[in-house]
C-alpha cells in the first residue's frame, strides 16, 4: 500500500526506518483501515488464512466503521467474525480472555487462521495474549487505533492481562505477525486520549541517545544509510520542538496536527523497534530503558484504580507524564541531571497539555509518596533485595538535548526522602 487517497502527506521513509519496519512486518499508511482487505491480502500472500477473528471494543469498532470492514473481509473470501470487549483495562481479565477463546472456538479458528486486534493498548494486550495461547499460538495481527497503542503496545510483543489488581501480571512475549498502523484512525480520538499518546513519544525522545548508542554497539554498518548518525540528522526531541514551533494546534487530532505528528510517530516506532531488535524478551537489559517513568506511572495507576470496576482513574499516558517528571526529579536529587533538564521536560509535557504533578493529574486526592513507593516495590520488573530499580535520566549530551538514561537501584526510603519534599 504505497499510495493514499487522503490529504495527509507521508514522506518517503529513510532506509534505516524501512529496515526496522520490515523486521516488524509493520505498515504505516494513511487509509489502511479502509483498504484493510487489500492490506491483508498483501500481508499474507501465498499463506492460508480462511478465518479471521477481530477483537475490538464498541466505541473503536464504530469509529473504524467496523461493520463495513467485516463485510469487505468476508467479500474477499475471509470468514470474519467479531468479538467486542469492554473499553480500557476492564478488557484485560481472565473472564474476557475466556470470551476470546470461546469466540475463536465457535468461529472454527485454527493455527493457520488469524486473530486481529483493532483498538487501543488494552485490546492489543489481551488479544495478543489470547493469540499466544490459543492452540499454543495462532497468527496475530495488530491494528492499533490510539496514538498510545501505535507508539507502544503494538510494537515489541508484550501481551497479557491484569491479575488481582496487578498490571500485566500474567502474560508473554508474542510479537504480532503483522502490524498495520493507520494514522487517520486517530482523528476520532478524544483530546485526552490523543494527548496521552504524546507522553510515550516524549518518553522515547528522553531515551533516544541511549537507544541509538545501544543499537550501534551491536551493529556494523556497511551502508552508511543504515547508520542512525547519518540516517537521522535530527533528534526526536528536536522534531517535537518543531511541532510546537509550527503554530499548529497540537492538543487535539486534526489533519494539520496529524501531519506534524507523522515524523515523530515514525521515529518513535523506529526507536522502539531498535530496542526490540537488541533485547526482544527483556533479558539483556537494553529494553529496560523503555521503563523510564513507568515504575512511578504503574504505581500511580494502582494507587488510584477504582476498587469496584478495576478501571484506572488516571489514563496511562497521563500517569506516564507524571511518572516521567518524578523520574527526572529523582534524578536531579541524586545529581544525575541538572535542574534545566527537569525544566525542559516540564515545559515539553505542559505544551502538550499533559499533567506534570500528582495533584494536576488528580486534584483533591490524598497523595502519599510513601504509598506510591510501596506500589513500586510490587513492580514485577523492578523489586529485588528490598531495592527498587528505576530507569533514570543521565546528564544531557553536548547538544543540550534530553536523550540519555540508565538503570539505578535505590532503597524505598531513599526514594521517599528524595521525593516527599517535592510532592
Amino acid at each position: 500500500m504505497k499510495t493514499t487517497r487522503f490529504p495527509l502527506p507521508l514522506s518517503p521513509l529513510d532506509a534505516l526506518t524501512q529496515q526496522l519496519f520490515a523486521q516488524l512486518s509493520l505498515s504505516l499508511c494513511p487509509g489502511l483501515l479502509q483498504d484493510m482487505p487489500t492490506w491483508l491480502a498483501e500481508t499474507f500472500q501465498g499463506s492460508v488464512t480462511r478465518r479471521l477473528l477481530i477483537i475490538s471494543e464498541p466505541q473503536g469498532w464504530e469509529a473504524c466503521a467496523g461493520s463495513a470492514l467485516q463485510e469487505a473481509c468476508n467479500a474477499l473470501g475471509i470468514d470474519t467474525t467479531v468479538c467486542l470487549l469492554p473499553s480500557g483495562e476492564a478488557a484485560k481479565t481472565q473472564t474476557h480472555l475466556e470470551c476470546i477463546y470461546q469466540a475463536a472456538s465457535d468461529a472454527g479458528l485454527t493455527r493457520s487462521d488469524a486473530l486481529l486486534a483493532l483498538g487501543g493498548g488494552c485490546i492489543t494486550d489481551v488479544a495478543g495474549f489470547a493469540a499466544s495461547t490459543y492452540m499454543r499460538g495462532t497468527r496475530f495481527i495488530s491494528c492499533p487505533t490510539t496514538l498510545l497503542a501505535q507508539v507502544d503496545a503494538s510494537v515489541g510483543g508484550k501481551v497479557g492481562i491484569n491479575w488481582h489488581g496487578r498490571k500485566n501480571h500474567i502474560g508473554s512475549f508474542y510479537p504480532a505477525h503483522a502490524v498495520g498502523i493507520d494514522p487517520l484512525a486517530l482523528l476520532s480520538l478524544p483530546p485526552a486520549v490523543w494527548q496521552a499518546g504524546w507522553a510515550e513519544i516524549i518518553k522515547m525522545a528522553a531515551i533516544e541517545a541511549s537507544i541509538i548508542a545501544a543499537y550501534t554497539h551491536h551493529q556494523t554498518f556497511a551502508d552508511a544509510a543504515l547508520d542512525p548518525k547519518h540516517a537521522w540528522p535530527k533528534t526526536l526531541w528536536m522534531m517535537l520542538q518543531e511541532c510546537l514551533a509550527s503554530g499548529t494546534e497540537m492538543t487535539h487530532p486534526t489533519l494539520d496536527s496529524l501531519a506534524q505528528l507523522l515524523p515523530c510517530l515514525t521515529r518513535a516506532i523506529a526507536l522502539k523497534a531498535m530496542v526490540v531488535a537488541i533485547d526482544p524478551t527483556e533479558t539483556r537489559g537494553e529494553r529496560m530503558l523503555l521503563n523510564l517513568g513507568h515504575t512511578f506511572a504503574h504505581a500511580i495507576e494502582t494507587e488510584t484504580r477504582d476498587p469496584d470496576s478495576g478501571e484506572e482513574v488516571i489514563p496511562h499516558g497521563q500517569a506516564v507524564s507524571v511518572g516521567l517528571m518524578m523520574a527526572f526529579q529523582l534524578a536531579q536529587s541524586l545529581g544525575r541531571v541538572p535542574a534545566s533538564d527537569v525544566e525542559r521536560l516540564n515545559a515539553m509535557l505542559a505544551a502538550f497539555q499533559l499533567p506534570t504533578t500528582l495533584y494536576e493529574a488528580l486534584p483533591q486526592y490524598p497523595w502519599s509518596i510513601t504509598s506510591l513507593v510501596k506500589h513500586c516495590q510490587h513492580d514485577k520488573k523492578n523489586a529485588e533485595n528490598n531495592t527498587i530499580r528505576f530507569i533514570l535520566p543521565t546528564l544531557s549530551s553536548a547538544n543540550a538535548q534530553v536523550g540519555e538514561a540508565s538503570p539505578c537501584r535505590l532503597s524505598p526510603q531513599a526514594v521517599i526522602e528524595a521525593l516527599t519534599p517535592l510532592a
